[in-house]
């Protein structure tokens, strides 16, 4: 299934004029995985002309057209297609907010070359309770995430494109 979300999300960024490249296609199973592991996938967007103003965490969830704005980003996306992330999830799994380790940062960095960079978690959906929401989200700024793409929305826009 991990391939499948793989698949949707890079659709997702190519179709809205992203260059894209998978840093690490490999599974790691006799270790733990580095920060640097934990990215999905870089992207530059060419097209892009300037960097966004950062929003609040109330504005942290994008869509096509703000992610359109965005020159470069590191990826990382969580494909638990029926899942919602809480606070909860974010104490317990660590690894869904490890790609924005310093590390991570500083190689993205030296593979899309200076400029502003943006940190983009892909997630399957927040919870449907807005204080709830809002927290998650505050918890994923404090850790270093800038944007949330959600999986019903990249669906949405590919199905539009097609």
């Amino acid at each position: 299934m991990a391939a499948v979300s793989e698949s949707i999300v890079r659709e997702y960024f190519e179709g809205l004029g992203f260059l894209v490249q998978q840093p690490h296609k490999y599974l790691v199973m006799a270790r733990a995985k580095q920060p640097m592991e934990e990215v999905d996938f870089l992207a530059i967007n060419p097209l892009a002309s300037e960097a966004p103003v950062m929003p609040g965490a109330e504005a942290m969830v994008v869509a096509g057209a703000q992610v359109r704005a965005l020159p470069k980003v590191m990826v990382s996306l969580r494909g638990w297609h029926t899942d919602r992330i809480t606070p909860a999830t974010l104490e317990t799994a660590p690894e869904i907010y490890r790609f924005t380790d310093e590390v991570s940062v500083r190689d993205a960095t030296r593979r899309l070359g200076a400029g502003p960079l943006f940190k983009v978690l892909c997630l399957p959906g927040l919870p449907t309770t807005p204080a709830l929401a809002t927290r998650t989200l505050a918890l994923l700024r404090e850790k270093g995430v800038d944007y949330v793409v959600l999986f019903p929305t990249m669906l949405r826009e590919l199905a539009q494109q097609v």
